[in-house]
């Protein structure tokens, strides 16, 4: 398999449940959200995909979340639903329809700007 990553930086706001149940603090990231694809055979060009229209494809989908609070847009209204974890399932639920065909989605991974990173993989 080949496969080729490409990713976003999003500025986002969210409040995450706490072990007791209730949500905790307002707080910030600078996330990176990086996606990998993937392909059994390169095109005739030689390529992975067309990066570009990956790029696009993601761009799309998380530029509506950029300088947001996730709690404050419909598909993160629940509490569960604004951890990074689910945001990298949301982006591959999104972006899936855009690829081209023969193309996969290998990974979803959201960095956190401290080194810290969670991913969503393709089963």
């Amino acid at each position: 398999m080949y496969e080729a990553r490409v990713s976003e930086t999003i500025c986002i706001a969210h409040r995450v449940p706490q072990g007791d149940g209730r949500l905790g603090p307002l707080h910030g990231h600078n996330w990176t959200i990086a996606l990998d694809v993937g392909v059994e055979a390169l095109d005739s060009r030689g390529r992975v995909a067309d990066l570009d229209a990956v790029r696009a494809s993601l761009h799309r989908v998380v530029d509506p979340l950029d300088h947001r609070t996730l709690g404050d847009l419909a598909p993160f209204a629940g509490p569960a639903s604004r951890t990074a974890p689910a945001v990298a399932r949301w982006v591959a639920d999104q972006v899936r329809g855009d690829l081209e065909s023969g193309l996969r989605i290998v990974a979803v991974r959201v960095l956190d700007g401290r080194g810290g990173c969670v991913s969503w993989r393709a089963s």
